[in-house]
């Protein structure tokens, strides 16, 4: 990550706000009386450009932390930032994953999904049973899901649905640099089950549109995933999204340098549980799980579980007590 000094002569306005925010992002502001600023600006062309000159690959930049994701050889940092407007670099995953390539293919034949997924209990226990016979069943929401992939939910009768009336308004997977969410892993796809499903199940709200975003490498484990969620959150805050879904959680990571530990769960120190917060301060609603740390050497909240600014949930079983995990 590239981070810049400033956004000098920036190009953008408070006064045109629709140059870089959509109508319902910024009627979402409106509601919640949040006002537009600098942060809202994209990050300098110019700086980007000019990074690129020196043969950088350049990708995904962030408003919010006026900061630019490349990718570069160590060799090139001296380079970069000789550059005046370059503040800093953070190092954040090894090897070039984001060159343009070809997405994993889904296996349409290998379906996770199961019919009794949700059990009556769980519905009951939620209240969901009551707020569908009052009505709300999701019209007129945006919600995003950021997690790890949605193996072929194009294919599957619970979507339908969405895939029918274009309820699915915007996909990308950050981790391949490819607007296809598909992959071989599903466990984003059993979240979407739970709040978007209408078939021998129904979700929490069915009726609701939805953004897909991978953030989630399964396979390694780097604080790129951080910044992956940053830009999602981005994308869906412009996109004017309601509510941020997050079945994600990061404290240790492969490379031991970009690990926390457990004092920094303050809500203030990681990447995402930042992210987070700035993302709740436009007016957005954000429901992050706990972890799933509670009977391991951790033993506590993952981020952005930790951002007081979130809706952190953890697990119960059938009888309401506290899940061990």
């Amino acid at each position: 990550m590239v981070f810049f000094n400033d956004k000098d002569n920036s190009s953008f306005s408070v006064d045109s706000p629709l140059a870089f925010l959509s109508q319902r992002a910024i009627s979402r502001r409106l509601k919640n009386n949040v006002f537009i600023t600098a942060e809202d600006f994209p990050v300098n062309q110019s700086y980007v450009d000019q990074v690129a000159v020196l043969g950088i690959e350049t990708y995904f930049s962030s408003r919010w932390m006026n900061a630019l994701l490349v990718q570069m050889e160590d060799e090139d940092t001296i380079n970069v930032l000789s550059l005046p407007f370059v503040d800093r670099i953070e190092y954040v995953s090894p090897s070039a994953t984001l060159t343009s390539q070809p997405g994993e293919a889904a296996q349409a034949a290998l379906s996770p999904i199961e019919p009794s997924r949700v059990e009556q209990s769980q519905y009951i226990m939620l209240g969901i049973d009551r707020m569908h016979q009052e009505g709300f069943r999701g019209d007129g929401l945006l919600v995003a899901i950021f997690d790890s992939g949605f193996r072929n939910y194009t294919n599957l009768p619970a979507f339908s649905h969405l895939i029918d009336r274009e309820g699915i308004i915007q996909t990308f997977d950050y981790t391949k640099n490819s607007v296809s969410v598909e992959n071989n892993f599903d466990h984003g796809l059993r979240v979407l089950s739970i709040l978007g499903a209408d078939a021998e199940m129904i979700g929490a709200v069915p009726q609701a549109n939805y953004i897909l975003a991978i953030t989630e490498n399964e396979v390694s484990e780097y604080r790129i995933e951080e910044y992956n969620w940053l830009f999602a959150a981005e994308m869906a805050d412009s996109a004017g999204v309601d509510v941020i879904n997050t079945s994600l959680g990061y404290s240790v990571f492969d490379d031991e340098s970009m690990s926390y530990t457990q004092d920094q769960m303050d809500g203030e120190t990681t990447v995402i549980s930042r992210a987070a917060s700035i993302a709740a301060s436009k007016g957005i609603v954000l429901v992050a799980s706990a972890g799933n740390e509670g009977n391991n050497a951790w033993g506590t909240i993952t981020a952005p579980a930790d951002s007081e600014h979130l809706l952190a949930v953890g697990a119960v079983n059938n009888l309401a007590d506290l899940a061990s995990f």
